[in-house]
């Protein structure tokens, strides 16, 4: 199962339920993927682990920075849920690529794991990346824009529906084959067994047109 969230603050009620069962029938353990360094007291992982908590108190969060190549992610294994970050999106696709972490993320599909990427972590897991540059990510030269696949749609955090972001997602969906999913930060997209569920205020395009939830089609995940 994929959970894509802008973030895990004041979720919409059913969508906070679900994530909350679905991670506490995993172990109730987390594996956090840092999307980049977070130097002490970590602010951003402190927060979620805050979130987690708020969710159920027995949820173990741990720490993982990609960045650390003395860091072994063989532990990620142990974990039910693997949790990636916020960020630049384009630095952690770099970071994910660098340290092979999709063979992790289909293992860990594979073995019937849950993830949960938050804005950035979740634009990673789509076919492109594309959607950061109206999120207001930036990078310097030729960024990688091929994301890691493991949704077969596009996804736009942070998406409140206003009239300049409404014309710029629909500009870009004319010019990309894949559907394209946009949420608020209390909302969210849950794959699972190859459907899309909508949670929330979420809206949903295909080729510059506005989809309604009969016209939203079955997504496929890499497990």
């Amino acid at each position: 199962m994929i959970v894509l969230l802008s973030d895990t603050v004041s979720l919409n009620p059913a969508l906070a339920a679900t994530l909350r069962r679905e991670v506490c029938r995993r172990k109730r353990s987390v594996a956090y993927i840092s999307s980049s360094p977070q130097r002490y007291p970590r602010k951003w992982f402190e927060a979620t682990v805050n979130e987690y908590a708020r969710i159920d108190p027995n949820i173990e969060v741990a720490y993982f920075d990609l960045a650390e190549p003395y860091q072994s992610l063989s532990r990620i294994r142990e974990f039910g849920t693997i949790h990636l970050s916020g960020g630049n999106t384009f630095e952690f696709l770099d970071s994910l690529r660098q340290r092979g972490f999709s063979r992790i993320l289909k293992s860990h599909l594979l073995n019937g794991g849950l993830i949960v990427g938050v804005s950035a972590g979740g634009i990673v897991l789509t076919p492109v990346v594309t959607t950061a540059y109206i999120a207001g990510d930036a990078h310097d030269g030729d960024p990688q824009k091929i994301g890691l696949g493991f949704a077969q749609f596009e996804f736009l955090p942070h998406f409140y529906g206003s009239e300049s972001e409404m014309e710029a997602i629909r500009k870009y969906s004319l010019k990309t084959p894949n559907d394209i999913y946009a949420c608020d930060d209390q909302s969210g997209v849950v794959l699972h067994q190859g459907r899309v569920n909508l949670y929330g205020n979420v809206v949903a395009l295909r080729r510059g047109t506005f989809l309604d939830g009969s016209e939203v089609a079955l997504g496929k995940t890499a497990a």
